[in-house]
């Protein structure tokens, strides 16, 4: 209980306030908002209290779902941006490669020439791979380069006239289907070929599809025709002609034999008409070469500078060190036969 003089909490059936000394029994003839000040206080502030609470949770679950729908909206509307724009830019790829307006006999016609000029693409793709492989023949002249499988097919050629050069690229039947022709300013030009008909001209990046202008035409037909050529007088087929690896083999090989006295000294026996003809000092040079082979250094500056001249040489025994254990029976018999005559 309250009192009703000062409004402090008092036991229940205390007769007066411990802190104010009222009596408390005369609360009975007191006007009720009096009797208990604090009761009624108290309660009028729950409901305030209460809708207070209810509000801020209401503007919370308010706010929240602002942020979801803003969330989800957003999520929506990137992922119909996308396909939208992707699908923008593949139409727009197709009018620039097009060019005109189609119908939808031409477009279909057009998608179908388009599948086969990839095809070929691939197919230049692979033969970059093949040219540089061990399977390649290479033959050349002054003015081209054909390029052939181990059967002696046809794969690729290339020839340079009047500034211009001109590759080919063959199918498996040897049937020409495709024409790069770089000009003198290293401009591009492509021309795609099916049964031997001109399908698909492209420069600057875009594909062009029939009709073809008349100077496409003519150009397509005269290189057509230079191709052919080509491939009646291929490079394979002339007499005494070698792929250019065996060339570069042989041009090796003797040059090797050039820097030797006595090339064959370590593989065979000499005959005595060989080595009679040389004089003391090539005779000389001669015997120390079979040592030089094996790495031999030599004590005589000499020798020593002679031999290191030689791209062959490479010395790394030293004279103590070595040991005619060594020599094969075949260099120490040709030994001899130089001591004979030296």
């Amino acid at each position: 209980m309250y009192c009703w003089n000062c409004g402090t909490e008092n036991e229940d059936g205390s007769k007066f306030c411990w802190k104010c000394g009222a009596n408390l029994q005369e609360e009975e003839n007191l006007p009720e908002s009096l009797a208990e000040p604090e009761k009624t206080e108290k309660s009028s502030k729950k409901p305030v209290i209460i809708a207070t609470v209810v509000c801020i949770i209401l503007c919370l679950l308010i706010v929240g779902a602002g942020v979801l729908y803003w969330y989800l909206t957003r999520d929506t509307d990137a992922m119909s941006e996308g396909p939208k724009e992707s699908t923008e830019s593949r139409l727009d790829e197709t009018e620039e490669k097009e060019g005109t307006d189609q119908s939808e006999g031409e477009a279909e016609e057009t998608q179908n020439v388009d599948t086969v000029v990839d095809d070929i693409v691939d197919r230049w793709n692979e033969s970059c791979s093949f040219i540089m492989g061990a399977d390649c023949e290479k033959y050349s002249d002054d003015t081209r380069t054909d390029y052939y499988d181990k059967d002696g097919k046809a794969v690729r050629f290339s020839q340079t006239r009047d500034d211009v050069t001109l590759t080919y690229l063959f199918d498996d039947n040897e049937n020409i289907i495709y024409i790069s022709e770089r000009g003198a300013d290293n401009s591009y030009a492509y021309y795609y070929y099916q049964d031997g008909n001109l399908i698909c001209y492209s420069k600057n990046m875009t594909r062009n599809y029939e009709p073809f202008d008349d100077a496409v035409k003519s150009s397509s037909n005269e290189y057509f025709q230079n191709g052919q050529s080509l491939l009646a007088d291929r490079l394979i087929s002339k007499e005494g002609s070698k792929p250019d690896d065996e060339k570069e083999d042989e041009d090796e090989k003797n040059q090797s034999d050039q820097d030797y006295i006595l090339p064959d000294s370590s593989s065979r026996i000499l005959s005595d008409s060989e080595v009679s003809g040389l004089s003391k000092e090539e005779l000389r040079l001669a015997r120390n070469e079979i040592f030089a082979r094996h790495g031999r250094k030599f004590d005589d500056a000499q020798l020593q500078s002679y031999f290191e001249s030689k791209s062959w040489y490479n010395g790394t025994i030293d004279p103590d060190d070595f040991s005619e254990s060594m020599l094969s029976e075949i260099e120490k018999k040709n030994i001899e036969l130089i001591k004979k005559y030296e």
